[in-house]
């Protein structure tokens, strides 16, 4: 019958009857003791704090290391020049200061670029405009002759020209 009463009891309940316990426990120890396992309870060791700093230290990198690939990413598909409240907004990150501190590490750093009023993008090689489909070779030519016979051109420059259309 306990189990089932506990199924319907609440998280406050519950961490109350523990905190009693955990009290009650306490009650039984002597001074020195108490003193000594209250201490321990309440600051945590050198040891302790350094591994917890290193351990948040390295989810905060972790952390901006992948927001600053987002921030890649986005700009890249976007091909447009945003300012770090629309960088924000897309990715609905909801802090506009740490996207524009991580957009001028990254500018600095040379990874993504900005205009001069604080527009971010990264430069994309423009494609290649598809060369000019190969005219007709006789056309060719016959505008050379042409340009010959008017006397724009000598006879050598013709038939140097000529050779070149012609691939000899």
């Amino acid at each position: 019958m306990g189990f089932i009463k506990d199924l319907f009891k609440s998280d406050q309940e519950k961490a109350d009857e523990m905190s009693d316990k955990l009290v009650a426990k306490l009650q039984g120890l002597d001074q020195p003791d108490y003193d000594k396992l209250s201490k321990d309870l309440e600051t945590p060791s050198p040891e302790e704090q350094e591994a917890s700093r290193i351990k948040t230290e390295k989810a905060e990198a972790k952390r901006k290391k992948e927001m600053t690939k987002t921030i890649k990413k986005l700009l890249k598909d976007k091909a447009v020049k945003m300012p770090a409240s629309d960088i924000d907004a897309h990715l609905k990150h909801q802090n506009v200061d740490e996207i524009k501190e991580l957009c001028e590490e990254m500018y600095h750093n040379g990874e993504i670029s900005r205009t001069g009023n604080y527009r971010y993008f990264i430069l994309t090689e423009e494609k290649k405009k598809p060369k000019k489909a190969a005219s007709d070779p006789t056309v060719e030519i016959r505008k050379y002759a042409k340009l010959r016979d008017d006397g724009l051109i000598t006879e050598e420059e013709y038939q140097a020209k000529k050779k070149e259309i012609l691939g000899l």
